[in-house]
């Protein structure tokens, strides 16, 4: 197949994929992208093979999430999707949401289509600069790992990680060969987050000064990063089986 039926064929994907976009307000779709990331957070902090440990998320000073990001090739591939940003201020809240876009093309044979949820645990407060510039590229500009998931690394283990950010992946459907997100582009999208919040704003003012309050309809994904990032009670031991213990102690 000649490289511009390729690329046609490319190009008529990625058209299909943004039509029930098109049909929307830039408003309506932010705040589904939004109600999007919260959905795929749960997905990727709760898979029972990489779950995000709590330990990251509550050390993290930002996280990114990208839902439904579809990669697809025929002789050449691409992948794109969109998710938000959020960062925590001296005291550890969460700023409000900002938007960004994650972008890559390659070359080369390769064949297949999926979709994937993607977040990003931004580990340090200088990293988080990068994403105040308008475009840079995942492991060329900063450096990127797959993160350590609870059912792989001790939690305690991961206290002293030193990557700068650490990506977590979940396939939701399709097969293709590799997912990784090294040498991605992302950027902030200066226009989707104007559509959300209804004026214009800049990026540091957002996830840095806390100048925009936090709005309804991003603090269900608030809850729960603060959710994600708080261990899970041990379950209450049943009272037989609590006098058995206690038994065993005072027999020592």
């Amino acid at each position: 197949m000649k490289t511009g039926k390729i690329v046609a064929l490319f190009l008529l994907a990625t058209l299909i994929a943004t039509l029930p976009a098109l049909a929307k307000s830039g408003k309506e779709e932010a705040a589904e992208e939004l109600t999007q990331c919260q959905e795929a957070l749960t997905a990727v902090a709760q898979d029972p093979e990489a779950g995000i440990p709590e330990s990251i998320l509550e050390k993290c000073e930002a996280v990114v999430i990208f839902a439904n990001v579809k990669k697809f090739g025929l002789g050449i591939g691409g992948m794109q999707g969109y998710g938000v940003m959020l960062a925590r201020d001296k005291d550890r809240n969460w700023s409000a949401p900002a938007f960004y876009r994650i972008r890559a093309a390659s070359t080369g044979f390769q064949v297949g289509a999926l979709s994937m949820d993607n977040v990003l645990c931004i580990m340090d407060r200088d990293s988080v600069q990068n994403f105040l510039t308008k475009e840079f590229t995942l492991g060329a500009d900063i450096s990127i790992a797959a993160g350590p998931t609870k059912k792989s690394a001790d939690p305690a283990s991961t206290l002293d990680i030193k990557t700068k950010i650490l990506t977590y992946t979940k396939v939701k459907k399709g097969l293709y060969a590799g997912v990784s997100i090294e040498g991605s582009r992302i950027a902030y999208l200066s226009d989707m987050t104007r559509d959300f919040y209804g004026k214009p704003l800049q990026v540091q003012d957002i996830l840095l000064e806390n100048k925009e309050p936090v709005p309804e309809q991003a603090k269900p994904l608030i809850e729960l990063l603060v959710k994600f990032a708080t261990p899970e009670a041990a379950p209450e031991k049943p009272a037989a089986v609590q006098a058995t213990d206690e038994k065993k102690k005072s027999d020592k």
